[in-house]
């Protein structure tokens, strides 16, 4: 009767690890279909957009002037206080250079501010402390920092901001400042101009991208943001770019105005982690239901794929 039982249970066992294997063969068929759909299918398409702009480095001002062993003339300090919340826009655009591993690169124009003209942009930045308004108020002075004729329409291009915005505080300054301060103060601002560049990365694919890099370009170097990173599907972050003050006036400064940033993702591996979670759960469960059904099956048919009907008459 032992040995009866004990056949009995090794035939069960033989026959539900027989079954078990031809599941687990199964399934492990179905999990590289999946795989492969989900490298080749819904795969990851990571978009970039580029804002450029000049601003104004207040601490780069400060420390020349310290340097020479002087403090910032009132009307400087109320300017830079006021260039801080401001953005000046560049009116080139920057290229960005997107593909995935496998891809091709391709090449994408994009403009800065994101959505506007250069020239939009420009008449933006005209619209704040105009110069018929400097003008208007004091010409001489104007026409001393800027150069005889800054005031006649049309005879010079429009004067940057920042130094509208140092004539603006310097009208209304408690003394204003002479000539030559004016001219320092100027050259102080320029030199302390850096450009910024803000990359905005969206994966608008279907699945996780892995690996998602930016190469920087000449000049420029990685403010805030984390490279490399993955993106999940939908999701979108900002990554920022500054340039060294004075960069602008330097040999760079053309490759600083006009940079090409080069987006670089994985389209294929590894598989996202949501998906991969997903499907081993999935598999798992499979399994433990198949093995029990298995194993019940087995029970009722003794081992030997036969129902028992118990002894005959």
């Amino acid at each position: 009767m032992q040995k009866e039982k004990l056949v009995r249970g090794v035939k069960i066992a033989n026959e539900v690890f027989h079954d078990f294997l031809g599941h687990v063969q199964t399934l492990a068929i179905l999990l590289a279909a999946l795989i492969a759909t989900d490298f080749f299918i819904f795969t990851p398409t990571v978009t970039s957009n580029v804002v450029q702009e000049y601003r104004v480095s207040a601490s780069s001002v400060t420390d020349e002037y310290g340097a020479a062993g002087t403090q910032p003339p009132p009307v400087v300090l109320r300017t830079l206080a006021d260039l801080s919340n401001r953005s000046i826009p560049i009116g080139q655009s920057a290229t960005v250079v997107s593909s995935g591993a496998s891809a091709p690169a391709g090449s994408q124009a994009a403009p800065a501010p994101a959505g506007a003209s250069a020239s939009a942009s420009a008449a933006a930045a005209s619209a704040v402390y105009p110069m018929a308004e400097l003008c208007a108020r004091s010409r001489a002075t104007v026409e001393s920092a800027l150069g005889t004729g800054a005031c006649t329409i049309g005879s010079q291009p429009e004067p940057p901001l920042y130094d509208r915005a140092l004539l603006h505080y310097d009208e209304d300054g408690d003394p204003p400042l002479t000539t030559e301060q004016l001219h320092d103060a100027i050259a102080r601002l320029q030199m302390a101009l850096f450009a910024r560049a803000t990359i905005t990365l969206k994966n608008a694919g279907q699945s996780s991208a892995q690996n998602v890099n930016i190469f920087v370009p000449d000049g420029y170097q990685k403010k805030s943001g984390t490279l490399p990173l993955s993106l999940n599907a939908g999701e979108s972050t900002d990554i920022q770019f500054e340039s060294q003050p004075g960069a602008l006036a330097s040999t760079k400064g053309a490759a600083v105005t006009n940079p090409t940033f080069t987006v670089r993702w994985d389209p294929t591996g590894p598989l996202s982690p949501q998906f991969t979670k997903w499907v081993i759960a999935a598999g798992v469960a499979a399994l433990v239901v198949l093995a029990a059904l298995d194993l019940v099956q087995a029970i009722w048919t003794g081992g030997d794929g036969s129902t028992e009907t118990g002894p005959t008459a």
